[in-house]
């Protein structure tokens, strides 16, 4: 995840795919870009320059991108700092 990180920019990985699903149940079905708070550890970030070691642990966080037609376009957890 980090390599994919130092070349495509921040990167989520969930701990747990239930989560993936909720996101997507709590997200407008419209498209866009959201961020959606889950009030419980949902997985870790890794950013470019960041270390693998030491990922952003336990973020609470996820960022969602609907396509035109609604569909999900990407996913993935982001840490308290991350905006749109």
């Amino acid at each position: 995840m980090q390599d994919r990180a130092e070349a495509k920019g921040k990167q989520g990985q969930w701990y747990d795919e239930k989560d993936i699903i909720e996101t997507e149940q709590i997200t407008p079905p419209h498209p866009g870009k959201y961020v959606r708070e889950l009030g419980r550890p949902i997985g870790r970030g890794f950013l470019k320059g960041g270390s693998a070691d030491n990922p952003i642990k336990d973020a609470t966080r996820a960022f969602i991108q609907r396509r035109p037609d609604g569909t999900i376009k990407t996913a993935f957890p982001v840490d308290d700092d991350y905006t749109i």
